[in-house]
């Protein structure tokens, strides 16, 4: 009876996963999108925090706007669905099907070298890099990684900001 209309729907071609984060089971142990079944699907912990689910439970999906009912196969860990919030992990050729579109490129992730803010600071040098040959296929390049933590040092400073000329009234 619970809804998250803002989940993120992260599907992948499990073949093209290196470099990303691994997606962790509940057991602990490392799992792949080729793991999941037709009909299942892995729900990322704030989604089964949000909805209440467990594995074994079923949830509702609306790809396409049609509904599709989905097993929850596991409730994962994963750094890496292009959300720090909930998301539905599903392998790539499964949502291909779902919304009737198999060669379409909607995008692309890219993980850079590293890790952390090293990584990070290699956004701009990829995206430079990239953007000619994105824009020639009607893509752009989003660094949403490097504007998130930007976005998140802005917020830091104006609380920061904010508590600070209020303490210096008390």
């Amino acid at each position: 009876g619970k809804g998250e209309p803002s989940a993120m729907l992260f599907a992948a071609d499990p073949a093209a996963m290196d470099g990303f984060s691994p997606i962790v089971g509940s057991d602990g142990t490392e799992l792949s999108l080729a793991d999941i079944p037709s009909g299942e699907a892995y729900l990322n912990v704030d989604a089964a925090d949000e909805l209440g689910a467990r594995p074994g439970d079923t949830v509702i999906a609306y790809p396409a706007g049609k509904p599709a009912y989905l097993k929850v196969r596991d409730v994962v860990r994963f750094n890496g669905a292009a959300t720090a919030d909930a998301a539905l992990l599903l392998p790539l050729h499964e949502v291909q099907v779902y919304y009737g579109r198999f060669h379409d490129v909607l995008g692309v992730m890219i993980s850079n070298r590293g890790t952390g803010a090293g990584a990070v600071a290699l956004s701009d040098e990829v995206a430079q890099t990239l953007g000619p040959t994105l824009e020639d296929h009607a893509l752009e390049v989003k660094t949403i990684k490097q504007d998130a933590i930007e976005a998140a040092d802005e917020a830091g400073s104006a609380f920061m900001a904010f508590f600070t000329t209020f303490g210096s009234f008390s």
